[in-house]
C-alpha cells in the first residue's frame, strides 16, 4: 500500500471517529436532558449523570447486562426523593442485572 493510500485511511479512520464521537456526546446530552431534569435528590443526580455517560460515552465498551443497569438506573430513579430509596433502586438494578 503506497504512503498516499495509507494517510487516505487514517484520515478516513479519524473523519469516522470524529463523527462517533459528536454522536455519542448528542446523545449523552440528550439522555441528562431527558433524566436529569426531574432528579429530586443529589445522590439521584449523580448515578444518573454516571449511567447517561456510561451508556453514552463508553457504551461500546459494556456487556448487555451492563447496559440493562444503566437503563434501569435511568428508568427508576428520576423523581425519587430518598436516598434510602436511591439505594433500594441502585441495589435492586444490581441484583437483577450484575449479579
Amino acid at each position: 500500500m503506497s504512503r498516499r493510500s495509507w494517510l487516505a485511511l487514517l484520515l478516513l479512520l479519524c473523519c469516522t471517529w470524529a463523527v462517533a464521537f459528536s454522536d455519542s456526546e448528542d446523545e449523552y446530552s440528550r439522555c441528562i436532558l431527558q433524566y436529569q431534569k426531574q432528579a429530586k435528590e443529589n445522590q439521584a443526580a449523580m448515578l444518573i449523570a454516571q449511567a447517561c455517560n456510561k451508556l453514552h460515552n463508553e457504551g461500546g465498551f459494556l456487556f448487555d447486562r451492563e447496559k440493562a443497569y444503566y437503563q434501569c438506573l435511568l428508568d427508576n430513579l428520576p423523581g425519587v426523593r430518598n436516598s434510602i430509596a436511591v439505594q433500594k433502586i441502585r441495589s435492586a438494578c444490581n441484583q437483577l442485572y450484575l449479579e
